[in-house]
């Protein structure tokens, strides 16, 4: 190599730490990254220990972690024994020792030093646990107590983010909510991925949403013989799994990917569908209209799984209108059972079968029931009632005089950019040799990821795509399936960590600054869009919307886990700009009296914080994996003793709960914690619940099987072609032509295709309750419809919405035209933001870690080769520095021009911390800043709070700006 200097591991390591070790922050550790003792002629002996990955990359990897001298020296994979196919690890986490003995970790409790401001990474003085427990805690007692000028323990609000998923010491169903439901604190809703639950559970139910995904397990794709990658690039999402895609493409399978731009995955892909930004419901509804039309739908699939064939009272004026009828809407006392109508006019009620768990079932065959019509039945007092079947109700919902939109094909190709032959082919391999006249139906899966869910219309789109698969009899076989990660593992009684509490009140974090800033309610209210403006607001939520209507309760505390809001959240201006819920002063103090972090490393997050406490790593400690993409659970083993004085997250949480004088009831040890979470008595209680019988010996999960097996295969499976695969739903009867299903829905235990009750199809009782707008709620929500996203339009295109669905002003007053989003701002915001996740990135992790540095150096910004002509100060090439603004805020990065991104929008690969955009395209740069600009922004500064409310998601796509080139100052 040039001057005979080679590159070895510890010269390496040497370089990379000096970086490090310059940024080092006070109560850092001043290690880099792994061993110093690699000579050759030494031999020191190694020890391995099981280990895996806990982060939000939802692959579950498992890992070897080898340690010499009580030092981790190297990472390799380890074998999925249950199923070696799961045999993947990432370089994510083969570099963890890079993590655990990075200059960044949190090592000591910390409090910010006095008289300085938030927002100052250097600015914390280390203090004792003791110190840090009293203040915090009689801060929190304080608050507590005043009842009379505000709400007491509901002014003290937790938020628990998605940094770890670890069965014990995880971010959700922890010592923390336990903690903090006791207090009688508020939850603080991330919002995130809202709109992937709320579309699912519509027609899946509220269990398998978090429980056990709705897709077959990712090797299931092998036996698929079409596979959808829809809105999500498995390539980069899912890298452990992807073999799977592209060992079921070289079996035979198509695989296809319908994207806003081209991904990894699309590259790979047999077709390639390019549709436009938050119009993918307009293409599913396109199939789904054309399957109607062409009689391409499983009549006897949808006959036995879904609500196709009930009837639902549609008689104006009825108490129950618009609700499936039932016996009691008959005369019957008390009558639950659903109804459906024969062919020769018989009204057949429903009944249960208790082999499959209670669900509803329908005398006879499907041929003689009626699967479309409108009917007359008499209730109990002889009064006529019209009714439809569910079936009737769809085609009306997506035939052309629809009043909600147009979804034929040759109409919505103006808005998706999709010609309609491609909508057409592209139904046609859904479907299989059946649409062209043949008898064999393709056994198709729809993979999905979290792409659509970061548009405001996302829950449109999810639901849209689950009826897709439901009336196509395309869920609960292998091969077929609708999911977003793949199936989600594994089962962790979270019960007996957290004892079931629940919080006082429940905030949504797009609005989580207009509570905290609620002393002028009206200016509060314009905040929060809504269904309609003409009436009243009730927040969704049930719990707080007192905080809107005239109460005295503010957030006085926050407290945050495993979560870095500051970096992560949409429109990070809500919370550290001047009248940020960080950092908003009256008087000269501190609105917010009080902030803690847990965390285990420094992050903007910690910057905000009044103390920072010390959370330990995932190998510092006992615990197991109880997340992932694989049927498995994973045990960790404690590899070593936690890094200074960090700690486990239950042990901090009892620290706390024994200085709120609540010592007696956070008594259980760590052991007794890992046992009742792993509780084979309460594993056998769910596995009986999901599938109508007990475990055998070999599928038990206990603590003692765990700890000595390492990983589990804890998911019910069947055979397909020699292997085990789980195949959702867990509770089916394999007999016949067509399967017949247990779904977990609430009411019927089959696939709801129509949701007769939105409010009730929320993803838990917290957020059931939409109050005064119930009625414009169920309007728009029984069926999926197209609402254009709030801000992501062109001219054209805003001008095709508003004539193409005029209906959808019903909604919300300023829903087609957004009442921000006029020509003139148009003009002024021309592009669409959209904010890729980086491939060796889970939101923020591994943010700063030497070698994936190398791979990913510096924040930066794809721009197609039209757009690179329209920047302000333009054209621009690749390498110069461009700033990305609109009414929000600004962030700074490099500019790469590639032909993969369709013309009026750009990519900022999001997962950098501010201090890395400053460190770029900040004054130390040699960059001038804005006037009023702390540092050179960050990629969430542009994005919008503004949410949908019936899902309440973050919409980070939602955003427009514009981009301008911009040159050193020196």
């Amino acid at each position: 190599m040039k001057n005979g200097w080679k590159l070895s591991r510890r010269n390496f390591l040497q370089t990379s730490g000096a970086l490090a070790g310059a940024m080092a922050l006070a109560g850092c550790s001043g290690g880099t990254g792994g061993s110093d003792d690699f000579a050759a002629t030494v031999k020191v002996a190694e020890a391995k220990y099981d280990c895996a990955c806990f982060n939000n990359c939802s692959n579950g990897c498992r890992l070897y972690a080898y340690v010499r001298n009580d030092r981790l020296v190297k990472m390799s994979m380890a074998p999925m024994l249950p199923d070696e196919r799961y045999n993947r690890a990432c370089f994510r986490g083969l570099s963890q020792m890079q993590r655990i003995y990075s200059s960044r970790r949190v090592l000591y409790p910390m409090k910010r030093k006095e008289g300085v401001d938030r927002g100052s990474p250097d600015a914390f003085e280390r203090i004792s646990w003791e110190q840090a427990v009293k203040e915090i805690t009689d801060k929190f007692k304080t608050i507590m107590a005043d009842t009379a000028s505000y709400d007491g323990g509901k002014s003290i609000a937790y938020l628990a983010g998605s940094g770890t998923f670890a069965s014990v010491n995880g971010s959700y169903g922890s010592y923390y909510q336990k903690l903090f439901t006791t207090i009688g604190a508020s939850s603080v809703l991330s919002s995130l991925d809202q709109n992937t639950a709320q579309g699912y559970v519509k027609a899946y139910g509220p269990a398998p949403v978090w429980v056990s995904g709705i897709g077959n397990q990712h090797s299931d794709v092998e036996n698929s013989d079409v596979i959808l990658m829809w809105g999500t690039n498995p390539s980069s999402a899912v890298i452990q799994v992807w073999h799977h895609f592209a060992e079921a493409r070289d079996r035979g399978a198509t695989l296809v990917s319908i994207d806003i731009r081209m991904s990894g995955g699309a590259a790979r892909a047999d077709r390639f569908v390019n549709i436009r930004p938050g119009t993918d419901i307009l293409l599913a509804l396109s199939m789904i209209k054309l399957i109607i039309e062409r009689s391409w739908y499983n009549e006897e699939y949808m006959f036995k799984n879904t609500t196709s064939h009930f009837l639902v009272i549609t008689e104006p004026g009825h108490v129950n209108y618009m609700k499936m009828l039932r016996s009691a809407d008959l005369g019957t006392a008390n009558g639950t059972e659903f109804c459906a109508m024969k062919k020769d006019g018989t009204l057949v009620r429903t009944s249960t079968n208790s082999v499959l768990l209670g669900k509803t079932t329908i005398a006879d065959s499907y041929g003689d029931y009626a699967v479309d019509g409108t009917y007359t039945v008499q209730d109990g007092g002889g009064n006529d009632i019209q009714v439809k079947t569910v079936f009737q109700l769809l085609k009306e919902h997506v035939d052309a005089g629809n009043p909600h939109g147009v979804y034929d094909m040759t109409v919505t190709k103006g808005l998706t950019g999709i010609d309609e032959a491609v909508t057409e082919d592209l139904t046609r391999l859904y479907i299989g040799d059946f649409a062209n006249g043949g008898t064999k139906r393709n056994r198709s899966a729809i993979i999905c990821g979290f792409g659509e869910d970061h548009h405001s219309n996302g829950h449109h789109i999810y639901f849209g795509k689950a009826i897709l698969a439901a009336i196509t009899g395309n869920v609960g076989k292998p091969g077929t399936g609708i999911g977003g990660t793949g199936i989600m593992s594994p089962y962790v009684n979270h019960a007996g960590l957290n004892g079931g509490g629940y919080y006082s009140a429940y905030i949504p974090m797009p609005w989580v600054n207009d509570i905290f800033n609620s002393d002028d309610r009206a200016a509060a209210m314009t905040e929060v869009r809504h269904y309609n403006a003409n009436v009243p607001f009730n927040l969704p939520l049930g719990g707080p919307q007192e905080m809107f209507m005239g109460s005295t309760n503010r957030i006085r505390a926050f407290f945050v886990s495993a979560g870095n809001p500051v970096t992560n959240y949409c429109e990070t201006g809500s919370l550290i700009g001047t009248n940020g819920l960080l950092t908003k002063k009256v008087n000269g103090k501190y609105k917010l009296e009080m902030f803690v972090v847990a965390d285990t490393e420094f992050t903007d997050t910690t910057a905000y914080a009044d103390y920072i406490l010390p959370v330990c790593h995932w190998f510092e400690k006992e615990d197991s994996n109880g997340f992932g993409s694989t049927p498995m659970l994973l045990y960790q083993a404690k590899v070593f003793n936690p890094a200074g004085e960090s700690l486990p997250d239950t042990e901090i949480a009892r620290k706390l709960a024994i200085g709120m004088g609540y010592g007696g009831e956070f008594a259980m040890t760590a052991n007794e914690l890992f046992e009742a979470a792993h509780s084979e008595e309460s594993y056998k209680a769910w596995f009986q619940s999901r599938t109508g019988r007990q475990p055998a010996a070999e599928e038990t999960l206990s603590p003692s099987r765990i700890r000595e097996e390492k990983v589990m295969r804890i998911l019910p499976s069947i055979t397909v072609n020699g292997k085990k695969e789980a195949i959702y739903p867990m509770c089916r009867d394999d007999s016949g032509t067509e399967p017949d299903l247990k779904i977990d829905t609430l009411t019927t235990g089959r696939l709801e295709i129509y949701c007769e009750d939105p409010a009730s199809a929320a993803l838990n009782a917290a957020v059931a309750n939409i109050g005064s707008n119930a009625g414009n709620v169920a309007a728009y929500e029984r069926f999926p419809i197209f609402e254009p996203p709030y801000e992501t339009w062109d001219a054209a295109w805003n001008a095709s919405a508003s004539a193409l669905y005029p209906n959808t002003s019903g909604i919300d007053a300023a829903h087609t035209r957004n009442a921000m989003v006029t020509d003139s701002y148009l003009d002024k915001y021309p592009f669409h933001n959209f904010s890729q996740r980086i491939r060796w990135r889970v939101h923020t992790q591994w943010y700063d870690i030497p070698w994936i540095r190398e791979l990913e150096a510096q924040p930066i910004v794809y721009i197609s080769p039209d757009d690179a002509k329209k920047v302000v100060g333009g054209p621009v090439v690749t390498g110069d520095v461009v700033e990305i603004y609109n009414d929000r805020g600004a962030y700074r990065s490099m500019a790469v021009i590639t032909p993969g991104l369709r013309p009026g929008m750009i990519d900022a690969p999001r997962g950098w911390q501010r201090w890395q955009y400053d460190k770029f395209y900040g004054k130390d740069a040699g960059y001038a800043l804005n006037p009023g600009a702390k540092d050179a922004g960050s990629c969430n500064d542009v994005t919008s709070r503004r949410a949908h409310v019936y899902s309440i998601c973050q919409a980070f796509f939602d955003a427009r700006v514009n981009i301008k080139k911009i040159s050193k100052t020196v």
